[in-house]
């Protein structure tokens, strides 16, 4: 089990006849793991370049990365100590 993975969505290619897909087509429903790995920076960097194909036509558009061994904290961020007069 990888323990970085990543999230987002695939983009299907589409041959140059083919008519243009509609604004509420392109929109995605849902975002899914669309890859994993073990290594930090890869993760990483794939993120910060929006994406990667995969089968020469179809591009995986990758949103975030998720790190299963430290989530992220779900406790509310207690504001800074203000200094009192």
């Amino acid at each position: 089990m990888a323990r970085f993975k990543l999230l987002g969505n695939e983009i299907q290619g589409r041959d140059a006849n083919q008519a243009p897909l509609s604004l509420d087509q392109q929109h995605a429903k849902s975002v899914t793991i669309v890859y994993e790995t073990d290594d930090s920076q890869e993760a990483q960097t794939i993120l910060a370049s929006g994406g990667f194909f995969r089968d020469r036509d179809n591009f995986v558009s990758v949103t975030s990365v998720v790190d299963s061994v430290n989530p992220p904290s779900t406790d509310p961020v207690s504001p800074f100590p203000q200094k009192r007069n």
